[in-house]
């Protein structure tokens, strides 16, 4: 009996996507032993097609929408009812797609009434205003932004400038674009923020935008910090993607929160003496990073303390010196080199272009493959060594044989001009011959061009680079002037534009491009279309270097000003987060939750580690001799303090001493990272050293190294677990001796691996084995630690 008919079309299609046809007749046999080969494959073919064809029936017959065949990156939670939501080429079939749905054609927005249509047009008519100023050369007066007004008022305002700029020739803030790009350099002082969208400016009075921040604003979650609005992780799950990408392609960053500085400086003696200032270098500076041919990414000093790394190019040829810093140190490398140039003698002058020099960064073995095929070079004369340089070098995927630190430094054309990203040549043998060449001349071979380390450092370079800067719009038209096959305009329009970069090499797969800001938005366009590049965020960035097995700034730099404070805020963040829980979901019965005053169970509590390791040398007794148990308790000549006869007694005490708040500062730094030229960490070393008083523990710092470890077997890491020389009672707080700043699972190694603090007497040679505990668990994980050179 045949099988009954599907009562849909649904349940239909589904019916048909499952039936794989087949081809009965088989004349390939000629008897039982013999097989006729070429009437076996020719009946087996039909069979093949069958079921490729079943394979792409049934791809689509579960997907009933245009959206739910979209790739996972391409979906969007509201392309179910928004058409704008799909990508451009599929919104027709879209929109034919709901309009044969049961619900009909997809509503209507509500049109705006009374106040709000009021404000919709007033801010139309104060955009337009905004865009006529543009128009005229000129941007919107700072005044103006920076008073509380309402719409009214500033339309009245911006229609008297208007009026003003037409009635004279001179303008307040005169630029060179119909885009508002401008330079926003301060000289003798900080720089003013940028003005931005006169829509917008509003909302960027405590915290600036960057370049990108709307492109990355629809794709991104952001975060506000260091005076910034920066992107934190994109809203997709992208934590093995991220994973994947740094591997094998490439990973996009926009840095232009990391503030920069510009330093003239005549004088070759005090140029070299400035560097020497900042740097680990004590004597001399090596004359690769005097020529620029190499920059320094390392440690920067202030007064011989260590205040975070930063990146320096410096170029004696053209007395210029640009430094690239963390914003949240930025202010004190600014006036210490300030301080540094009022002291010296000759033409000195120091710039502030936190707003004026923007920086993406790449991560990844495809980076300098994927910015080759976005940077072209702005080359009159074609016979140029660096061009010629440049396309060997971009030639071949992996570039690890380039040094780090190794710079590039040309003009490029503006990406947009081109319609699609320009290939590179394939690799074959000419083509490596050529690259290791190259690498061989890399010694004797400059990769700088004056002309565009001077447009980049100086105030009228980046001025004269925004000149005639073409908005989309614009692009857009010249592109419809032209046939659709074509994949770039004219040679006139080409060279409308003429962008100085700095590219640097800061690591093995890293590189950091420096441009003037308001170039920074153009290539990062053009960039993340590429295909081998995804762009990231703040918690890729810490995810990348994580799982490369290097510190992350600030999160793992605890002894340092930026990594206390951040601990310290995330010691409140979890605490808040705890206390805000029902009382019947407070578990005080787990380990480190039993005793808050002792110990937080919020962050890596580095005071009481501090504590409890100089109040065990202050009652000159081991760990063994103090697991007795003492019932009573007896203090000497201070009533204050206690006496150590016991465990009890030290945990107790270091409570104590703990509380003694005019005994100690909250905002001291209670660590500090081992060095052997100090004689206190000599001693702490070799254990020589005495404290006399028991409330003098505040005011030492406990030496530390920072360690790199991964597990042993399976198991899980955590932030702030809690490392131990052996397994132990986990109420044995006294056996801690450091932290795991940074934990979680590692992708690339396939276990769980972390970053983090011991003290400095505990001996590591090689490879040792330390014991895990994560907070609130009682399993011990073993683990094996490597040193860290910082």
């Amino acid at each position: 009996m045949p099988p009954k008919a599907p009562p849909n079309a649904k349940k239909a299609r589904l019916y048909n996507s499952r039936n794989i046809r087949t081809h009965l007749s088989d004349s390939s046999f000629v008897d039982k032993e013999k097989l006729n080969v070429p009437d076996f494959l020719g009946s087996r073919e039909f069979e093949i097609k069958s079921f490729e064809l079943s394979q792409l029936n049934s791809k689509y017959a579960s997907s009933n929408r245009v959206f739910q065949s979209l790739p996972r990156s391409l979906r969007r939670r509201a392309a179910s009812h928004n058409v704008k939501r799909i990508p451009k080429r599929l919104r027709a079939k879209a929109l034919r797609e709901m309009k044969n749905s049961i619900t009909g054609t997809p509503p209507k927005k509500k049109h705006s009434r009374g106040r709000a249509l009021y404000k919709l047009n007033m801010s139309k008519k104060l955009l337009k205003l905004g865009n006529n100023l543009k128009l005229l050369g000129t941007l919107p007066d700072r005044e103006l932004l920076g008073k509380k007004l309402n719409i009214r008022t500033k339309i009245k305002s911006l229609n008297k400038q208007i009026r003003e700029l037409k009635s004279s020739t001179n303008s307040p803030l005169a630029i060179n674009n119909k885009v508002g790009a401008y330079d926003n350099t301060g000289y003798g002082g900080y720089a003013s923020r940028p003005m931005g969208n006169i829509k917008y400016h509003k909302r960027q009075r405590q915290f600036v935008w960057l370049p990108t921040h709307i492109w990355h604003a629809k794709r991104f979650h952001m975060i506000k910090q260091y005076g910034y609005q920066i992107p934190l992780s994109p809203t997709q799950k992208c934590f093995r993607l991220m994973s994947r990408q740094s591997k094998n392609d490439s990973i996009a960053f926009d840095t232009s929160y990391y503030s920069s500085l510009i330093i003239n400086i005549e004088d070759d003696d005090v140029f070299k003496e400035l560097l020497i200032f900042i740097t680990k270098f004590h004597v001399a500076i090596p004359d690769k990073i005097l020529k620029g041919e190499r920059a320094y990414n390392d440690w920067l000093y202030i007064e011989g303390q260590q205040i975070g790394k930063g990146f320096i190019f410096a170029h004696i040829a053209s007395h210029t010196i640009i430094i690239r810093t963390f914003p949240s140190i930025y202010k004190d490398i600014f006036n210490h080199c300030e301080n540094f140039l009022m002291c010296s003698s000759g033409l000195n002058s120091i710039y502030d272009c936190q707003y004026s020099l923007g920086s993406i960064d790449l991560v990844g073995p495809l980076s300098l493959l994927s910015l080759s095929k976005i940077l072209h070079i702005y080359d009159e004369d074609k016979s140029s060594n660096i061009k010629k340089l440049w396309s060997v070098l971009t030639s071949v995927k992996d570039t690890k044989a380039i040094p780090i630190g190794f710079n590039f430094s040309f003009d490029i054309m503006d990406p947009r001009f081109w319609n699609k990203s320009s290939r590179t040549k394939h690799n074959n043998d000419s083509d490596l011959d050529a690259y290791y060449d190259a690498i061989a001349s890399m010694n004797s071979t400059t990769f700088l061009d004056p002309t565009s380390v001077k447009n980049l450092s100086t105030r009228e370079g980046r001025t004269k680079s925004y000149e005639n800067q073409m908005s989309i719009k614009d692009i857009g038209k010249e592109f419809g002037k032209i046939s659709t096959r074509s994949r770039s305009l004219s040679p006139e329009i080409l060279k409308h534009s003429r962008i100085p970069i700095l590219l640097s090499k800061t690591g093995d797969q890293s590189w950091t491009l420096i441009v003037p800001w308001f170039w920074v938005l153009p290539i990062w366009q053009k960039l993340v279309k590429i295909k081998h590049v995804i762009p990231g965020g703040i918690k890729q960035m810490r995810q990348v270097n994580y799982e490369n097995g290097k510190p992350n700034f600030p999160n793992d730099y605890p002894w340092l000003r930026d990594g206390w404070e951040n601990n310290l805020s995330l010691d409140s963040l979890n605490r808040e987060k705890y206390y805000k829980l029902p009382k019947h979901l407070l578990n005080s019965s787990r380990p480190d939750f039993t005793d808050l005053e002792l110990i937080s169970p919020f962050h890596c509590d580095w005071n009481f580690l501090r504590t409890i390791t100089l109040l065990q040398k202050f009652s000159g007794m081991s760990i063994e001799e103090l697991e007795k148990d003492n019932t009573y308790a007896d203090y000497g000549e201070d009533l204050f303090i206690r006496q150590i006869n016991s465990g009890h007694d030290l945990l107790q005490l270091s409570k104590d001493v703990r509380e003694l708040h005019y005994y100690r500062l909250p905002t001291d730094i209670s660590i500090s990272l081992f060095d052997e030229e100090l004689e206190f960490h000599q001693k702490f070393i070799t254990g020589n050293y005495t404290i006399n008083q028991a409330r003098y523990v505040n005011i030492v710092s406990l030496p530390v190294i920072q360690i790199s470890v991964k597990l042993v077997g399976k198991g899980r890491l955590r932030d702030g677990a809690r490392i131990y020389l052996q397994e132990t009672d986990p109420y044995n707080y006294a056996a801690i001796v450091g932290f795991i700043t940074s934990g979680g699972y590692n992708i690339q190694l396939g276990i769980a691996s972390g970053i983090g603090l011991v003290k400095a007497d505990i001996s590591i040679k090689g490879s040792t084995t330390l014991y895990i505990r994560n907070i609130g668990q009682t399993s011990y994980y073993a683990a094996e630690a490597i040193i860290i050179k910082t």
